[in-house]
C-alpha cells in the first residue's frame, strides 16, 4: 500500500514537472522540489476525493462517448487543484487541455512499466 502510493506522488509529481516544462500556461511556482511534492499531493487527494465522485456523475457521459468523457473528467479534477492549490498555475483553456493529456499520458506510461514489471515478477 505505502510502496503505491509514493509511487503515484512520484508519478504526478513527474507528469506535472513534464507539464511545467513543457506546456505553456501552466506553471508550478516557484519551479522547487517542495512545490512539485506539495502540487503531486494535493492531486493525488483530489484524485481520490473528487474524481471518483466526478466519474459517477458523468458516467452516462462517459458510455455514450465510449470512454472519451474521461478526459472531461480529469480536465475539471486538474481544474479543481489549479482553484485549490497556491502553487498549481493554469492559464487558458488550451494549456489545461494539454496539461491534462500529457498528466494521462505520462501516469499511464509509468503506471504500465510498474505493472509489467511487476507481473514479471
Amino acid at each position: 500500500m505505502i510502496p503505491k502510493l509514493i509511487f503515484v506522488i512520484l508519478s504526478n509529481g513527474a507528469a506535472l514537472y513534464l507539464a511545467d516544462r513543457f506546456i505553456d500556461g501552466f506553471a508550478v511556482y516557484p519551479p522547487q522540489f517542495q512545490s512539485f511534492f506539495i502540487a503531486a499531493l494535493v492531486f493525488g487527494v483530489v484524485n481520490i476525493t473528487v474524481r471518483p465522485l466526478l466519474k459517477l456523475l458523468f458516467t452516462p457521459l462517459i458510455i455514450l462517448t465510449l470512454g472519451l468523457a474521461t478526459i472531461l473528467v480529469n480536465v475539471i479534477v486538474l481544474k479543481f487543484l489549479d482553484i485549490i492549490s497556491d502553487v498549481v498555475m493554469i492559464s487558458g483553456t488550451l494549456p489545461l487541455l494539454y496539461a491534462t493529456l500529457l498528466i494521462a499520458v505520462v501516469n499511464g506510461v509509468l503506471h504500465s512499466i510498474i505493472n509489467h514489471r511487476d507481473s514479471k515478477q
